[in-house]
């Protein structure tokens, strides 16, 4: 799979974003806290945290979704849970990236043509959260040495 990275969701709508649940053979359910699938005009996305690193995927469904650690995939099934539709279904103009100390990059938040708030995600080691907009303006207030690059629709 190739990383099409932030920037890819410049210009894209965003209907909706789900958690991955991945239930092995003995019934033993995993909520992938590392990764989101994003339901958007161009099909399904998948964002991935693998150590703070980000990536971004194009995925045919949901059993294409890349998991991460030790699972028995032959057998599992994978499905969507916790489907949130996305308030503001306009389309990405803007990417926030949140850093600490211009290293650590803790969050993003995607606006649309009118600034308004479209989706937010803090990033952990390994994992991300999906959070509204007065919940992601509460995390930057926990960041006082923070410093934010923008990715811009041209």
């Amino acid at each position: 799979m190739k990383n099409l990275g932030l920037p890819y969701l410049i210009n894209t709508k965003i209907y909706s974003i789900s958690q991955l649940v991945f239930k092995e053979s003995n019934g033993i359910e995993f909520n992938m806290g590392d990764t989101f699938i994003l339901e958007n005009s161009k099909g399904l996305l998948q964002i991935l945290n693998d150590y703070n690193k980000i990536y971004i995927f194009s995925i045919a469904s949901v059993k294409s979704a890349k998991i991460l650690g030790e699972f028995e995939t032959d057998q599992a099934e994978i499905y969507l849970n916790n489907t949130k539709e996305v308030a503001n279904g306009g389309a990405i103009q803007s990417i926030h990236n949140y850093t600490q100390a211009s290293t650590y990059l803790f969050g993003s938040k995607f606006l649309d043509n009118n600034e308004a708030f479209v989706l937010g995600f803090c990033y952990g080691f390994d994992e991300i959260i999906s959070l509204s907009a007065p919940a992601f303006e509460s995390l930057l207030s926990d960041y006082s040495d923070r410093n934010v690059s923008v990715i811009a629709a041209s």
